[in-house]
């Protein structure tokens, strides 16, 4: 169904229609299975229970393992591996074995997805309801903004506090940072993620160590930005006697 854009959705549940669910089952293409990732991320902070314990599960995330996915894809191991790596390489999607089970974040998940209601299926126990507060809900701009976190954020034991995070960037945005050589503006804080991402990757840094990104927002950022901060110096070549 397209909308007055010409852009087109898929609303969740499609896969269980009759007509594509009609008991002959055959195994997913490459493709099939990245629109059931799609549609399987959750599009509003809810918890679930992971191997007996209560965790949050993000926006644009969601829990699943490998017996899970190739059981269901009609997959080998292999065809597994090979798929979520290549995702991986791509920078389409993160993954995180915090709680035991696979955790796979989709990156930019809002471009694949609107959060408007008539698009999803609540929660019958109502866990998938928006959260934020007076300022924030109904927000396009944070909504894009905590999409974005989630997925260029490295991944923490506990909450991300995307909300609180957000409200102390955005005292800053517009403002120099403390070394005087920039504005800050959301898209630099975010680039400093991400350097910060890669940065705990290489090291294997342990999640329940990774900062608070509400405190990385108080001036630890800047010391992940990578961008040349002086002009290279011109003139003459002084050669020693």
């Amino acid at each position: 169904m397209s909308n007055k854009k010409g852009f087109y959705k898929l609303y969740r549940g499609w896969m269980s229609h009759p007509v594509f669910n009609n008991g002959k089952r055959s195994p997913f293409s490459d493709r099939e299975a990245w629109v059931f990732f799609i549609e399987k991320c959750s599009f509003a902070v809810h918890s679930t229970d992971v191997l007996g314990k209560k965790v949050k599960v993000e926006v644009g995330s969601f829990f699943t393992t490998k017996r899970e996915i190739c059981d269901r894809f009609m997959w080998t191991e292999h065809h597994y591996k090979t798929f979520i790596n290549a995702l991986e390489k791509e920078g389409m999607i993160s993954t995180s074995t915090t709680y035991g089970k696979t955790q796979i974040f989709l990156c930019n998940y809002g471009e694949y997805q609107t959060l408007s209601p008539k698009n999803h299926q609540q929660d019958k126990e109502g866990n998938n309801k928006l959260t934020e507060k007076g300022d924030l809900k109904g927000n396009e701009r944070y909504s894009f903004f905590r999409t974005q976190l989630i997925s260029r954020f490295p991944q923490r034991r506990a909450s991300l506090d995307v909300a609180n995070t957000f409200r102390k960037l955005m005292t800053k945005v517009g403002k120099k940072s403390v070394c005087g050589n920039y504005t800050i503006t959301e898209e630099l804080f975010l680039k400093a993620c991400d350097n910060y991402k890669q940065e705990c990757q290489r090291n294997g840094t342990d999640p329940q160590y990774v900062k608070c990104p509400k405190t990385f927002v108080n001036g630890a950022f800047e010391n992940y930005i990578t961008a040349q901060t002086e002009e290279p110096k011109r003139g003459r070549n002084w050669t020693a006697f």
